[in-house]
């Protein structure tokens, strides 16, 4: 979804952006299954449709380690991910009120 952060910033309670935008609620399920390897040994680059929307809105966080003596980055598949402290109060909140699930 374009302008995910945008839309996010403008809500102090996730249910409401939840319940006024169903667009965002494919985005915001996605915050129960945030992991690096799902269960079919899937990284999360390619079972996470919504990974760089909550990076943008900041309810994730990816770690793209460097090679040290080179400088140069490594492939996808040696990248984390994992929820923000913004993150898991969002996930909190939402599960709290039953509208997703934990993987």
């Amino acid at each position: 979804m374009k302008q995910f952060a945008e839309l996010f910033a403008r809500y102090e309670d996730p249910r409401d952006l939840w319940v006024e935008h169903p667009e965002a609620r494919e985005i915001l399920s996605e915050l129960g299954k945030v992991c690096n390897f799902n269960e079919d040994g899937r990284h999360f680059t390619q079972f996470l449709r919504h990974w760089q929307d909550l990076e943008e809105a900041g309810l994730v966080e990816v770690y793209r380690p460097d090679h040290s003596p080179t400088g140069i980055r490594y492939s996808q598949e040696f990248w984390n991910i994992e929820l923000t402290e913004k993150g898991q109060d969002v996930l909190g909140i939402l599960m709290d009120a039953g509208l997703v699930g934990e993987l």
